[in-house]
């Protein structure tokens, strides 16, 4: 099988044998001529459509740590585009739906590693294009400055408290930066190199995103009763299975969890609901049912 293989290669080297793409979409024909065969043309259109993945399958296939389909998801929705995630800040990414302090520092790590960048650099260059997600989860709406303020590495402050911060700093991050009547210790913290050099990071982006034309990249689906809101959903529904219910809600900006507690927004219910739906009703969580589900959803 190796000399097989070898004598293959070989002739494909010398250009006596067809290449690769001939052989896989083209066949003989009895007249000498080549046609196309369908098991070939859909796996060359396979391989073409890898070039083209989804953004959230795409960051999910990078490897980072406590990076799963569901955190993939989240930030597909809510940056839209690999440049933004790349260049997301950790205490914006904290902020997000179901990413804590843990999980944005892991992928704030990963990016501000040069050999992570140069990887992600010789894909693109090679043709992989991840696609546009529509931003179903925009995060200044999650991202407030009194929130992120709250969640700089190595200062602590509660939500409150930042606000006061930034209303003192003037409302602006340069004000966070250069005013000299904030509290001493903030003061301390943002003269470490890499707080300030956070501090210009924030600014930059924060300044890039907001001036950039959002609403071409914000969906047009975007459901004010459904996004950022969390979804579980349990027992046999009428007429969607639950993949569809939870692709429907996902387009609409709504998160579905796979367990129910107090952040938990909205249970839907069908038919044999069982433990989950207990839990809910004990919780006070609101229960809809698939109707109400699609009506929201409408």
């Amino acid at each position: 099988m190796k000399e097989t293989a070898d004598k293959a290669s070989s002739e494909n080297e010398n250009g006596d044998a067809a290449t690769v793409s001939d052989d896989l979409s083209e066949s003989n024909t009895s007249n000498g001529k080549k046609q196309p065969t369908k098991w070939a043309e859909n796996i060359l259109a396979g391989i073409e459509a890898s070039k083209t993945p989804e953004l959230a399958r795409f960051l999910f296939a990078l490897g980072i740590r406590h990076v799963g389909e569901r955190t993939a998801k989240t930030l597909a929705q809510a940056f839209g585009t690999l440049e933004h995630i790349r260049r997301a800040p950790e205490p914006i990414l904290a902020c997000l739906p179901d990413i804590g302090t843990v999980v944005a520092h892991s992928i704030a790590h990963f990016f501000a590693q040069d050999a992570q960048q140069a990887m992600i650099d010789e894909l693109l260059a090679a043709g992989v294009a991840p696609q546009t997600q529509a931003v179903t989860i925009p995060s200044a709406r999650h991202a407030e400055p009194q929130r992120w303020i709250a969640r700089l590495p190595g200062f602590k402050i509660s939500e409150n408290k930042a606000q006061a911060l930034w209303e003192l700093a003037g409302k602006s991050i340069e004000g966070l930066q250069t005013d000299k009547a904030l509290p001493s210790d903030w003061q301390t913290w943002r003269s470490e190199p890499q707080n300030a050099a956070l501090l210009e990071n924030l600014k930059t982006f924060c300044a890039q995103t907001s001036s950039e034309n959002q609403e071409a990249t914000i969906s047009d689906d975007l459901n004010e009763a459904v996004a950022g809101k969390t979804f579980v959903l349990t027992g046999t529904l009428p007429t969607l299975k639950r993949d569809q219910a939870q692709a429907l809600i996902e387009a609409a900006g709504g998160k579905v969890s796979g367990s129910v507690s107090k952040k938990t927004d909205y249970v839907v219910a069908g038919e044999a609901a069982g433990s989950k739906l207990e839990k809910a009703n004990a919780l006070g969580v609101a229960v809809l049912s698939e109707g109400e589900l699609l009506v929201m959803l409408d």
